[in-house]
């Protein structure tokens, strides 16, 4: 998405075929609800490497691209079926499950737990839709039929899914912001995009029980709490007279 990219910096070509079939072909623009969604294949990663060129400054090397087409990174794309048959996509989403100890974020992700050691963490590593495409939800339906294939693969033991995003992307923290992510941490200096240096977000939606890290003031909430508690019990105990 142009957000993406560093505020000043020239776009880059649109270099996709999908963007020469709409201007060559007549083709309805569809709304996200009836756009067909599936998994990517080994047959769209030549242009999938050309969509993520266009959307993202950051460069994907081909282990990335070979892990989407196997499915060990899972993967949901948008289609539509235009005159003769042919299939374009239009937006995609890509997510990798693992082990909360295989993330160095997961501290900052989930709150400690003694007695589940086997979390897991969800990871969305790109999405993106074709200007064409834009603002006609197919983002949104994108991020959340992702939740719903992460609670399907990892039914119960995946906690939360997140991401992180530049911090001068204002469209994308508003998009994630609207679809009940919430914001856990600033990370300074995260990205070095073409030399520079930039701050993300780490914004986190949690399913399955998870929760995000204890914030300072609730500790002290609790120990305050704790100290009124203990404090009310000493009072009742003062206050009743000493049989003899």
């Amino acid at each position: 998405m142009a957000g993406a990219w560093p505020p000043n910096t020239d776009l880059p070509l649109l270099m996709a075929e999908v963007h020469t079939v709409l201007q060559e072909t007549e083709v309805e623009i569809l709304e996200a609800d009836q756009l067909s969604y599936r998994t990517l294949q080994p047959t769209d990663m030549e242009e999938v490497k050309a969509l993520h060129s266009e959307w993202f400054p950051i460069r994907y090397d081909q282990s990335f691209f070979d892990s989407a087409a196997s499915g060990k990174i899972l993967s949901l794309a948008a289609t539509q079926t235009i005159k003769g048959g042919k299939e374009i996509v239009v937006g995609l989403i890509t997510v990798q499950i693992g082990s909360e100890l295989g993330y160095e974020d997961s501290n900052a992700v989930l709150r400690c737990s003694l007695f589940e050691l086997d979390r897991q963490l969800a990871y969305i590593l790109t999405l993106g839709v074709i200007p064409e495409y834009r603002r006609k939800g197919v983002a949104s339906l994108l991020l959340q039929k992702c939740v719903e294939m992460v609670k399907r693969t990892a039914p119960t033991r995946c906690k939360a899914v997140y991401l992180h995003v530049v911090a001068y992307n204002s469209s994308a923290i508003s998009f994630y912001e609207r679809n009940k992510f919430i914001l856990v941490r600033r990370l300074e200096e995260f990205y070095n995009i073409k030399g520079q240096r930039f701050d993300a977000f780490l914004y986190a939606v949690y399913i399955n029980g998870g929760q995000p890290p204890f914030q300072w003031s609730e500790v002290w909430d609790c120990v305050a709490r704790f100290g009124q508690r203990t404090s009310s019990i000493f009072d009742r105990f003062r206050a009743k007279p000493i049989a003899h």
